[in-house]
């Protein structure tokens, strides 16, 4: 596990741990990596980066660019978990690639521009074509959205932890599973 220190506020400092583990159980049956993000109330934590979607592409964002560079998104999930003593929460946020920045960076993509019925004026639609293989971690600017999100149950997200070697708060068991 690392720790990696983001900015929650005016004069304020998170810390989320973070491991890497190979995908298991894919729907796609394909081999990927699981970043898993930790958030504890055993080390500094104020903003929870699942109440913001800035930090928490600001996170990833640099792990992508020092752990999984060059691994296509489509083979890299995004598994957030909140561990406090009593409580447990873990959550999979689905991470895309800006796909405007994707192209201005001159990355492999079809572009269509679609105009009015005869071809004059501003563009009204713009479709970008590329394949999945080609947009990788580090190549473009990624989002992610809060509502576009999948709470874990209690086993997958103990199964995660123990993926990346993190000994929960309470090993005894937990009371109850934080929904948010």
């Amino acid at each position: 596990m690392r720790s990696l220190y983001f900015h929650s506020g005016q004069n304020s400092v998170s810390e989320v741990r973070y491991g890497l583990s190979q995908s298991e159980g894919r729907e796609d049956g394909l081999n990927g990596v699981d970043i898993v993000l930790i958030q504890s109330s055993s080390f500094r934590f104020g903003l929870s980066l699942i109440n913001s979607d800035e930090a928490r592409v600001d996170v990833v964002s640099r792990i992508f660019d020092f752990e999984v560079r060059n691994i296509p998104l489509s083979l890299i999930r995004v598994f957030h978990i909140l561990d406090f003593e009593h409580a447990l929460n873990g959550t999979e946020f689905l991470i895309d690639a800006d796909m405007q920045d994707y192209v201005e960076k001159g990355n492999p993509a079809h572009v269509e521009e679609k105009r009015n019925l005869l071809g004059l004026g501003k563009v009204k639609e713009r479709v970008i074509t590329t394949h999945s293989f080609d947009v990788v971690a580090g190549s473009c600017k990624i989002v992610s959205d809060f509502s576009r999100r999948r709470h874990l149950d209690r086993s997958k997200t103990l199964q995660l932890m123990d993926s990346v070697h993190y000994n929960p708060l309470s090993s005894a068991g937990f009371t109850e599973s934080l929904v948010l």
